[in-house]
């Protein structure tokens, strides 16, 4: 730890920058796969404004794909891996970045140790190569960049985890780079790489932290970069899937077979991890390194998966069917809608006890739900009425309805079935028959109908705080990608 690189700005005031430091190397030809592992340690005064970034670049610093995109100050030594195929030949850069903004509430930096990395294939040697990165610094040659040190902080971090990166090393310096992601078009627009002929999307789930969008089209799942839309594989099912969740630690992706009662859990490769059967009729899924929770709207169960052996650790049996889920953010609470009684439940996650519970108006069949746990707030999408939808806020504290917007002849909400918050901005996006709304995150007034052709299925948008940016599946198999705007300024005041 002592010999760390540091990115980002640390006991210093926040300013705008991207400080970053790179380094170069080349992928045997005979190379399947290649695993990239570090220890890094983030810190941020302001996790809504900062971003700790690893990325993969091509030969000429293009972006590529993103192994490691967060925003945390979790303040230890984590170690890290991610593999990289279909990239045997080529000479790639590794970029190490830190994000800082002018206007944060405090500084954001990452320190990382011991970079290395292991090509895999068989038709290298048994033992698997290994290369060290030697790290490349960048010269803080730009006003809008920060020069990246070793070891140069006031208050370094801890000794802890490695211990193997001792020797000093000698950087090199790069010249300074502004922004490290492709500009996105403005406004609407298709995410590249999916056909039009293709099925419409009936499943959706962002992985935030490698930057991959999960979608599910009958029986297949497609795992392509939110970025450029690069495919980074596809895997065929023996049933459609009405649901997907991911886990942001390892990047298994979780799909959920109704028809088959069973839950499919992927590695971040793609290949097969667990199959697990009896479920009754599965309809939704969370899941995070410690716990998986799933419903059964057969049996009115709600299961407690142990994620090493797949076993049942818990089960609760409700009146109703306990649809859809909605995971707190922080691990202590599971919200679980009652479809047919309109009522959403809070419980414990550790028990699946109870603690708390509101009904909402209506016919009581709630499509979908998203929470905002900076602001401790759940909104729900449910239905008034055949004709009318209608959006509720709950304050999860107290578990009370603050405000619900009902449709009327002059904006009906039909389809209200999907929902995205940003709570930077303080907009909420609610999916519809016509397209999407975007709603004040206090009153739910009506900002915006943006027009879209979306898919059917409920469910199928997904929204990425880090990037300000919404995914919504249209109706011909098209994902839209729209780059949200500016902060609501009433809410960015009452923030400060």
């Amino acid at each position: 730890g002592r010999r760390s690189l540091q990115v980002g700005i640390i006991n210093a005031p926040p300013r705008h920058s991207f400080s970053s430091a790179w380094q170069q190397f080349t992928v045997p030809s005979g190379a399947t796969s290649v695993r990239i592992g570090f220890w890094y340690y983030p810190l941020s005064g302001d996790t809504s404004a900062g971003q700790q970034n690893v990325m993969l670049m091509d030969a000429d610093k293009a972006y590529l794909e993103t192994i490691l995109r967060t925003a945390s100050n979790a303040a230890k030594w984590t170690y890290y891996e991610y593999e990289i195929t279909g990239r045997a030949g080529q000479t790639l850069w590794l970029y190490l970045g830190v994000k800082n903004v002018d206007e944060a509430e405090g500084s954001t930096g990452m320190y990382v140790d011991d970079v290395d990395i292991r090509a895999c294939g068989p038709s290298l040697q048994a033992v698997q190569v290994r290369a060290r990165l030697p790290l490349i610094l960048k010269a803080g040659t730009s006003k809008n960049s920060i020069g990246a040190t070793f070891g140069s902080s006031e208050t370094p971090p801890p000794d802890e985890g490695t211990g193997e990166n001792d020797e000093p090393v000698e950087p090199q310096v790069e010249p300074a780079v502004g922004d490290d992601l492709p500009e996105r078009p403005v406004g609407i627009s298709a995410l590249p790489g999916r056909s039009p002929e293709q099925e419409a999307v009936h499943a959706m789930t962002l992985d935030s932290t490698r930057r991959r969008l999960i979608t599910a089209t009958d029986g297949w799942i497609t795992v392509a970069d939110s970025v450029t839309g690069r495919v980074f594989f596809r895997r065929e099912l023996p049933a459609d899937i009405h649901a997907l969740a991911v886990d942001d630690a390892s990047g298994s992706i979780h799909a959920v077979l109704p028809d088959l009662g069973e839950l499919y859990v992927l590695n971040a490769d793609g290949s097969l991890r667990e199959r697990v059967s009896g479920l009754g009729r599965p309809a939704d899924v969370f899941a995070d390194r410690d716990r998986i929770y799933l419903s059964d709207v057969e049996q009115n169960h709600l299961y407690m998966l142990d994620p090493a052996s797949y076993g049942i650790m818990l089960a609760s049996e409700y009146p109703v069917a306990p649809h859809p889920l909605m995971l707190d953010s922080d691990g202590s609470r599971l919200y679980i809608g009652q479809l047919g009684e309109g009522k959403v439940l809070a419980v414990d996650t550790e028990t699946l006890e109870t603690v708390g519970e509101v009904t909402l108006g209506g016919l009581g069949y709630i499509l979908d739900m998203a929470l905002d746990a900076q602001h401790g707030v759940l909104y729900v999408a449910h239905m008034l009425s055949p004709r009318y939808g209608a959006i509720s806020r709950i304050d999860t504290d107290q578990m009370v309805v603050t405000v619900t917007r009902w449709g009327d002849l002059e904006q009906p909400l039909v389809g209200a079935d999907a929902i995205s918050v940003d709570s930077e901005r303080g907009t909420v996006i609610l999916g519809v028959a016509e397209g999407y709304l975007t709603l004040d995150a206090e009153t739910l007034a009506v900002q915006e109908l943006t027009r879209l052709p979306r898919s059917a299925w409920n469910r199928t948008m997904t929204f990425d705080p880090l990037d300000s940016t919404l995914y919504v599946a249209g109706q011909s198999g098209q994902i839209w990608t729209a780059v949200l705007p500016a902060e609501n300024e009433r809410h960015h005041e009452r923030r400060r």
